[in-house]
């Protein structure tokens, strides 16, 4: 395709009639639209044609009307002439993107570089960065314009990139020019790696479209990728998430925002993937099917998402004011609502909302892709491996532990825990017990399901208790406490102590009742594993009814286990249900052995 002018010789048909009918209005119109290189050839050649005939004496209305034909005739020409080539550059776009290689290439590009186009703040930097470094130019043309015209045809900047060029060219505000300058300057380096892939990337292209002209082949490619973006990523979101909207119609703007609110997964930061992705969700399949402006249609989308999050907290306000504990208990997703779930996102936002239930702190995601979480517990740190399978029945085999294994190194921890909702080989089973790595089958899961659920359910939160220390209490040093001082502590007091003696052990405190409630007084954890205490400072021995008590109390707080600690000894019928019960018994003789430990 020979390049040549475009698009200025495009003027409104009064142009074109004031030029044939009395030139200097039609040049005077050409000067107040700004169209200066149209201006220029016209007037010249009127300037010298006509000066030239009345040289030679051949100056008259026939001769100066045969000249505005011709004129008229070659700007017609022209203009038909452009009109073709605007036709076979839309048409080379078009075919460029329904090209089955081409668009394998895009993809491919997509899914292993990262394009700007997936993050606001990325795409909007990267675009000012390129319409600075190759400048395109609309206005004020000198005669040389050929590649210009050509990206004309396929490139127009929306008018969000326009708004913020003229704020930044014409000082129009201060404050927002130094923001943005501020940001061009952070994303510096970010700009030259994506222009640097862009350019190989379309080096690739004109080899594929025979396509001439470096920078018409730059901004042809950013085309490509802007509007394939729409496609790959709204498509994208639709296989992650499309199933939440099923009951949405996608027309109605407010529907779809409060839907997008209600999934908490899903983040509504202006720079996160998940709005990018929603936003092309919408240019596709919603309401901004007709609008391939995305910057503008992701800043609505935004400063709309404000009110219907105040609408979803409203709600939600609502639903607990107005509804029982039971009726809120049954819209906690179990695993057997993930067992349905068809992506890995979504059992993922299951296990790290699991984890956070159990007492889980810090969750992190590490920057390598062989733990998906560092999350701590009482002050020990554990790599969670999360592997979902869309097949329950497969088993997992002792790869994934090799993989967790390797994560561990590279970040340092000592334990870690592989989460599935499918189950292990005894191979893996093995290997993970060798390895210090705890398993999480499907099974494992159900049962830390039921045990979140019952946390919730009782509404019992173990909260830190650091009020009240054991030197608060008494003015005897600690390590002079023995068996006869504790005889004649009071009960309070004698709690207080073993919190201290059991601090000193390595235990953390998680919880110091007031009073005595529901069988246990002590809460505390170690080796993320919570247990309940029954401190039972007598005159007598103790009997089954504080087993029984203890007992009663592990479910109600989610704990592991639970002790009895007492200054005296157990009847042989409290020893028997603690051991049938798994509870641990702390006598006077165990005591104060471990007194002297310390």
């Amino acid at each position: 395709m020979q390049e040549t002018e475009a698009k200025f010789y495009v003027q409104p048909l009064l142009t074109w009639f004031l030029l044939v009918v009395y030139p200097p209005f039609g040049i005077l119109f050409l000067w107040i639209i700004g169209h200066y290189d149209v201006l220029i050839r016209i007037s010249l050649s009127l300037l010298f044609g006509l000066i030239y005939l009345e040289f030679l004496g051949f100056y008259s209305s026939f001769i100066r009307a045969s000249i505005y034909s011709l004129i008229f005739a070659y700007i017609l020409y022209r203009y038909y002439k452009i009109k073709e080539y605007e036709e076979k550059i839309h048409t080379l776009f078009n075919d460029a993107l329904n090209d089955l290689e081409v668009n394998n290439i895009i993809q491919n590009y997509f899914k292993k570089f990262a394009p700007p186009t997936n993050c606001f703040n990325d795409c909007l930097y990267f675009e000012l960065y390129l319409r600075k470094k190759y400048t395109i130019i609309y206005k004020h043309l000198t005669l040389s314009h050929k590649e210009d015209t050509f990206i004309n045809i396929v490139y127009q900047a929306s008018d969000f990139i326009n708004n913020v060029e003229t704020i930044i060219k014409k000082d129009v505000n201060e404050e927002k020019i130094v923001t943005i300058n501020k940001m061009l300057e952070k994303h510096k380096a970010i700009n030259e790696h994506y222009d640097q892939e862009l350019n190989h990337l379309s080096t690739i292209l004109s080899e594929k479209l025979k396509l001439t002209g470096d920078k018409f082949i730059l901004y042809f490619t950013w085309e490509l990728i802007k509007q394939s973006s729409i496609h790959y990523y709204a498509d994208l979101f639709k296989e992650k998430y499309g199933d939440e909207f099923k009951s949405v119609d996608l027309s109605i703007m407010n529907d779809v925002l409060l839907k997008y609110v209600s999934l908490d997964y899903l983040h509504i930061d202006k720079n996160s993937k998940d709005l990018t992705m929603f936003t092309y969700f919408l240019m596709k399949y919603g309401a901004y099917k007709e609008n391939n402006d995305y910057y503008t249609c992701l800043n609505t989308i935004y400063n709309s998402l404000d009110e219907a999050y105040k609408d979803r907290k409203y709600h939600l306000f609502k639903k607990h004011l107005f509804h029982t504990s039971d009726e809120l208990i049954k819209e906690i997703e179990t695993i057997e609502v993930i067992n349905e779930m068809k992506s890995k996102d979504r059992f993922m936002i299951f296990v790290s909302d699991l984890l956070k239930s159990l007492g889980y702190d810090k969750i992190n995601k590490p920057i390598n892709n062989y733990i998906d979480y560092i999350v701590s517990s009482n002050d020990s740190s554990f790599g969670i491996q999360v592997v979902y399978r869309s097949e329950l029945d497969e088993k997992l085999k002792s790869e994934v532990i090799q993989d967790l294994k390797l994560g561990l190194t590279i970040n340092e921890l000592k334990k870690g825990i592989i989460i599935t909702n499918g189950s292990f080989t005894p191979d893996a089973t093995k290997l993970a017990e060798i390895n210090n790595i705890m398993l999480w089958d499907k099974d494992k899961l159900k049962e830390k399901g039921l045990l979140a659920k019952r946390f919730f359910k009782h509404q019992y939160r173990i909260e830190p208790t650091n009020e009240i220390k054991f030197d608060d209490l008494t003015s005897i040093p600690f390590n002079k406490i023995t068996m006869d001082t504790i005889d004649k502590m009071s009960g309070y007091e004698f709690q207080y102590y073993l919190a201290e003696l059991l601090n000193r052990k390595g235990y953390k405190i998680l919880s110091i009742m007031k009073s005595h409630d529901k069988g246990v007084d002590i809460i505390l954890e170690k080796n993320s594993l919570r247990f309940g205490i029954q401190a039972k400072r007598n005159k007598n021995n103790i009997n089954q009814h504080a087993i029984k008590e203890i007992v009663a109390g592990i479910p109600t707080y989610s704990l592991h286990g639970g002790y009895v600690i007492t200054n005296q000894y157990f009847t042989e019928e409290a020893k028997r249900l603690a051991n049938a019960c798994n509870i641990t018994l702390w006598d006077r003789k165990y005591l104060e052995t471990e007194i002297q430990k310390i």
